[in-house]
């Protein structure tokens, strides 16, 4: 904490979570090129500090089959928030694109299970609801649980920022009800009542071929 705190990288919380040896730091929020930055100094920082100690930091998705994996979420809030629903929509509208970006590799998708906390498999979104791959937190903040750490953020971001963007310049309406519950224990008809229809790609290529034929995004 002393040499990110001296690289004037503020963290919010650092805390074990339960796989063995993971830990979980939270960053203040910025501007979006602000916080990547912010964020690459801080893997930075935490790697070579763990190699001076004879240690390995990864950032891997899921470097224990038997135990949960890691993310990278990303929150974000909008300001003025009147036009949040339009830039939901059009994120949930893409997603299936977006994850060439946030999982951009094979062992990415080994984290992508449904009822594990990690945002599960199915195209939804809801408030506090960790089995979604978008958790409304309040208002117009939002965590976008399907990113892991082999993305490069720069990419990633653009995505998400630039499919939530298109949402509003073309008013795209929101068809997904608000999901309250895991939607992998749902069945078809209550899932398709929530307008959940659509499961994320299981491979890299899958979702490749889904960024070739998103002509938006």
């Amino acid at each position: 904490m002393t040499k990110l705190k001296d690289s004037d990288i503020d963290i919010q919380q650092l805390h074990a979570e339960s796989a063995p040896g993971q830990f979980e730091f939270v960053m203040s929020p910025l501007a979006p090129l602000a916080a990547v930055d912010a964020l690459l100094a801080a893997r930075e920082i935490i790697v070579s500090l763990a190699a001076r100690h004879g240690l390995y930091a990864t950032f891997l998705p899921r470097p224990y089959p038997e135990a949960p994996g890691t993310g990278a979420h990303v929150h974000f809030s909008l300001i003025p928030p009147d036009k949040h629903e339009h830039f939901l929509a059009g994120i949930l509208k893409h997603l299936p694109a977006i994850v060439a970006f946030t999982y951009p590799n094979e062992v990415s998708y080994e984290r992508v299970v449904d009822s594990v906390w990690a945002g599960g498999t199915w195209i939804a979104w809801g408030t506090q609801n960790r089995e979604t791959p978008i958790r409304h937190i309040e208002n117009s903040h939002y965590e976008v649980k399907c990113m892991d750490g082999l993305a490069n953020p720069y990419l990633a971001l653009g995505a998400i920022l630039g499919s939530g963007v298109q949402g509003v310049l073309d008013s795209e309406a929101l068809t997904f009800t608000n999901c309250k519950d895991d939607p992998a224990s749902l069945s078809v008809d209550d899932r398709a009542a929530l307008g959940i229809t659509s499961q994320f790609p299981k491979t890299f290529d899958a979702a490749l071929d889904n960024l070739k034929n998103d002509t938006q995004l």
